[in-house]
C-alpha cells in the first residue's frame, strides 16, 4: 500500500546520490512511498516497478542493486522471502502516529547498509538515532496516556507478513500464502466490513474453502455487507415489478386485439409455422431494392 512521504531539499544536493542515473534517484524516492513505518518492504521488483515506474523502461532489479551497492537501501532475505530496507528511513521520515507498526523482520545482524544522505537539521535540533522520536513528539500526562491507549488498541491486531503466513502454512499444507496476503491487504485486512481479529483463523477458513472448491476454477471470496444485500433485494423487486407490468400489458393487448393463445400442441405448432412464414415475407420485402 502506497503512503505519503516527505522529501527534503538535501535530497537533490547529495553528491553520492548524484553519481547514480536519474531514473535510480526517482526509484529511490519512490521506495519511500512503498516502505512501511520501519522503512521495510518485500523485495519484489516486478510489483515495485508497476507501483513506481509504470511509464518508464529499465531493468528495475538492476536499479535496486545499484541503490544497494551505493548504500542507499539494503536487500536481504529471511526464511526464503526477499526483503528490502531503506537505510536511515526514520531519520528522514516522520510517519503518522496511526500508521501500523512494521510486521516484517529486520535485516540479520551484521548486514546493515549505510546511507550517505544526511537529514538537514533545524536550528537547535540535535541529530536523531534510528527509531528515536524528536523532542516534544511524545507528551506525558493526559495526552501521553491517550497515545498509550491508542498504541495498545493497535496491538490487538497486526497484519501478518508474508513470512509469517508462509511459516504458518506449514501447519496447513496447501495454503497459498501470497494469494492470502494480497487478497486481505487489498481489503484493508477486513472480513466483510469488520476488521480482522484472527488472521490464523482466516487462513484456515481460506484453505478450507480451497478444499471445497472441486471445480478447479479460481476461487472468489465475496463479503457482502447489509447495504449490498439491500441493493440486491431492491434490484430483485424492481425486476419483478417490470415483469409483472410486461405480462399485464401483453394480456391487455391480447384482449383488445382479440388474440387467443394456442392451447394445444397442434395449435402452437401451427402458430409457430405462420409466424415463420410471416417473418420470411418481411425479410424478403426488406431485401428488395
Amino acid at each position: 500500500m502506497s503512503r505519503i512521504r516527505t522529501i527534503k531539499p538535501s535530497f537533490f544536493l547529495d553528491e553520492g546520490l548524484a553519481k547514480l542515473p536519474a531514473l535510480d534517484r526517482i526509484v529511490f524516492a519512490g521506495l519511500w512511498t512503498q516502505a512501511d513505518k520501519a522503512g521495510l518492504m518485500e523485495d519484489r521488483p516486478p510489483r515495485l516497478r508497476v507501483q513506481i515506474l509504470p511509464y518508464d523502461d529499465g531493468n528495475f532489479d538492476a536499479i535496486l542493486q545499484r541503490l544497494h551497492d551505493a548504500g542507499f537501501i539494503h536487500r536481504y532475505a529471511v526464511n526464503g522471502v526477499n526483503l528490502l530496507r531503506v537505510n536511515n528511513f526514520s531519520k528522514h521520515q516522520r510517519p503518522h502516529h496511526t500508521e501500523p507498526d512494521s510486521t516484517l523482520p529486520p535485516p540479520p545482524p551484521g548486514g546493515n547498509g549505510v546511507n550517505t544522505v544526511k537529514a538537514p537539521l533545524l536550528d537547535g535540533e540535535s541529530p536523531l538515532r534510528d527509531g528515536e522520536a524528536p523532542e516534544g513528539r511524545e507528551g506525558k500526562g493526559r495526552e501521553g496516556k491517550g497515545r498509550e491507549r491508542e498504541r495498545a488498541s493497535r496491538v490487538r491486531f497486526a497484519p501478518p507478513s508474508l513470512v509469517e503466513v508462509a511459516e504458518y502454512g506449514k501447519e496447513i499444507p496447501g495454503l497459498n500464502a501470497e494469494a492470502f496476503c494480497d487478497f486481505y491487504a487489498s481489503k484493508g485486512w477486513k472480513v466483510g466490513s469488520q476488521p480482522m481479529k484472527d488472521w490464523k483463523a482466516a487462513a484456515r477458513n481460506w484453505r478450507r474453502r480451497d478444499r471445497a472448491n472441486d471445480s478447479g476454477a479460481p476461487r472468489v471470496v465475496v463479503h457482502k455487507n447489509q447495504a449490498d444485500l439491500d441493493r440486491e433485494r431492491e434490484g430483485d423487486e424492481i425486476a419483478r415489478n417490470r415483469a409483472a407490468a410486461t405480462r399485464e400489458r401483453e394480456e391487455r393487448e391480447a384482449r383488445e386485439n382479440h388474440w387467443e393463445r394456442p392451447d394445444t400442441p397442434e395449435e402452437r405448432t401451427e402458430s409457430e409455422r405462420l409466424c415463420n412464414i410471416r417473418e420470411a415475407q418481411l425479410l424478403a420485402a426488406k431485401a428488395k431494392p
